[in-house]
């Protein structure tokens, strides 16, 4: 080795002092703190993922909801750091519909800082992946916070909203116990729970917003279908109403489609839950559009 300047001579003859174990625990050493620069000062990779806050993997979104005293707790701004100050979990937003009287649906934004591996394409927080549809949990200012992931995104970009007008009916299959009873089948719903829609009534979140809107309603006498001997029969039924409407809801996309309220699909036959003031009903989707403005 051609050394000429005389500091790199002072170092190589101290290197050829040193025994075998000297050269060992130099390496050890550079070694670790290779490892410390890798873990320490590599640049933040932040996944960000919308959860569904629930009390188990039940993918079923009306189910193991947490109570309210648990999401009361729960606001923007809430964080977990790391010794270095960084942050390492951060609420970016809360979204928070009624589901019954007694229970809400509970989504978190959440901003992770976690490693991204360019090859899977994949987040990994905590040595645990972040995929959609896995139940992971998150600590923050001594809170846990568990719940399933229902997006995962490289970037913080606002989801794309949409206002749609749907139209269909209140499904008597969902809203009527004795809708099919004894070879009986009926077309309606009860009139009290029929008396208790009209237009101009809206579902709203807990902030107020309106998620839905009933623009025009139909109401006209159900009927009672059922077998008598060899015949099908078909009578009015005055205890029941057959109810249609038009509906301005909110959907949020997700991949390629939209959905209310994150979980239910605006497509033509599926249903959503519809939480209004004095009634909570199943409304089944015949026909839907885009509003245009």
């Amino acid at each position: 080795m051609n050394l000429k300047s005389k500091p790199l001579q002072t170092i190589w003859k101290r290197v050829r002092s040193l025994g075998w174990i000297d050269l060992i625990g130099v390496c050890i050493f550079l070694g670790i703190l290779s490892v410390a620069f890798f873990f320490f000062l590599r640049k933040a990779d932040y996944a960000y993922i919308t959860l569904r806050v629930s009390q188990s993997d039940n993918m079923n979104p009306y189910s193991d909801q947490a109570p309210v005293w648990f999401i009361e707790k729960i606001q923007p701004g809430l964080k977990e750091t790391d010794g270095l100050g960084r942050d390492n979990v951060v609420i970016e937003k809360v979204h928070r519909f009624k589901s019954s009287d007694l229970n809400q649906d509970f989504y978190v934004d959440l901003k992770v800082r976690s490693v991204y591996n360019s090859r899977t394409k994949q987040f990994t927080y905590n040595g645990s992946t972040l995929l959609i549809g896995s139940y992971q949990s998150f600590k923050l200012q001594g809170i846990q916070l568990s719940g399933v992931i229902v997006d995962v995104r490289e970037q913080d970009t606002p989801r794309e909203e949409k206002t749609f007008l749907v139209e269909g009916y209140v499904n008597p299959a969902y809203n009527d116990e004795q809708y099919s009873v004894a070879n009986t089948v009926v077309d309606g719903i009860k009139n009290y729970l029929a008396d208790t829609l009209f237009t101009g009534l809206k579902t709203v979140d807990v902030d107020g917003q309106a998620t839905a809107e009933i623009i025009s309603i139909q109401k006209r006498p159900a009927r009672r279908q059922f077998v008598s001997g060899s015949s099908f029969v078909s009578v009015p039924d005055p205890e029941r109403q057959r109810v249609e409407m038009t509906l301005r809801i909110k959907g949020v996309k997700i991949n390629d489609a939209y959905y209310y309220k994150n979980e239910a699909p605006i497509v033509v036959n599926s249903t959503i839950y519809l939480t209004f003031p004095q009634s909570n009903i199943n409304f089944t989707l015949t026909h839907f559009e885009e509003e245009k403005k």
